[in-house]
């Protein structure tokens, strides 16, 4: 089966292009204070604008990401997507067709194979894109819901809770500050989370630390549609080589 690219390589580039995030001074009282706008935070905010609650985004970088990384989805949040109206915008920049993913050993022979396949949702079961495309798209989605304040250039100073509230204090890029005072507390602010490490809570798994290098490729010469893992063995040392065929030049 052969992988039928939707954009050129030029639009595939440009696709990891930022842009300026908005800014609004954040109001003093709101329902849901989310702290970060990558894409677990701009869908938790297009949500919430869905149903219409007021809800304030803080964003302390300027522009949107620039950096492809793994974003993998699946056919529920892809139903998700599309619940946000988001679904057709981001439609040209999925894999074309379900990816695989295959394995192989440092002998070059494959082990594992596992294919991508059309649930019964009628969307692909794997499904890759590039993150500082989709952000856009959520993000532009969210600019329609009057009940989200989108404040990017702000960053998230403090926090103290009661029972009643919980308030945040944000800065602006010029220093000044204001507090907000909300039901709801979202902390989407990534690995390194300022909310995680006010409320003392422990970021939770490990990681493998082995070498590894993923490339991306625009096409394959063999048109297959899957990512593939080779273990190159050097000693005790495995080295993982990740080629991916995405439309988004998306890593694995």
């Amino acid at each position: 089966m052969s992988v039928r690219h939707q954009l050129s390589f030029e639009e595939v580039v440009a696709t990891n292009k930022p842009i300026d995030g908005p800014t609004s001074a954040p109001p003093e009282k709101t329902d849901v204070v989310i702290v970060g706008a990558g894409p677990v935070g701009l869908v938790a905010a297009n949500l919430l604008g869905v149903y219409g609650v007021n809800t304030v985004v803080i964003e302390r970088n300027r522009l949107s990401s620039d950096q492809p990384k793994a974003v993998i989805m699946d056919d529920e949040f892809l139903r998700l997507i599309h619940r946000l109206g988001t679904l057709e915008p981001l439609r040209p920049h999925l894999t074309a067709v379900p990816f695989g993913i295959h394995f192989y050993s440092p002998l070059g022979f494959e082990r594992v194979k596992a294919e991508g396949f059309i649930t019964p949702n009628g969307l692909a079961n794997r499904n890759s894109v590039s993150q500082p495309m989709l952000e856009k798209i959520l993000l532009q989605n969210l600019q329609r819901f009057n009940s989200v304040t989108i404040c990017y250039r702000h960053t998230a100073k403090a926090l103290a809770q009661t029972d009643a509230e919980v308030q945040v204090a944000v800065e602006d890029e010029f220093g000044h500050e204001r507090r907000i005072s909300a039901r709801f507390l979202l902390g989407c602010d990534g690995v390194h989370s300022f909310v995680r490490q006010s409320l003392n809570i422990a970021f939770e798994g490990a990681r493998l630390n082995e070498p590894h290098l993923v490339v991306d490729f625009a096409e394959f010469p063999d048109q297959s549609p899957f990512s593939r893992f080779f273990a190159i063995r050097d000693g005790r040392l495995a080295v993982f080589l990740c080629l991916t065929e995405v439309v988004a030049l998306s890593s694995c």
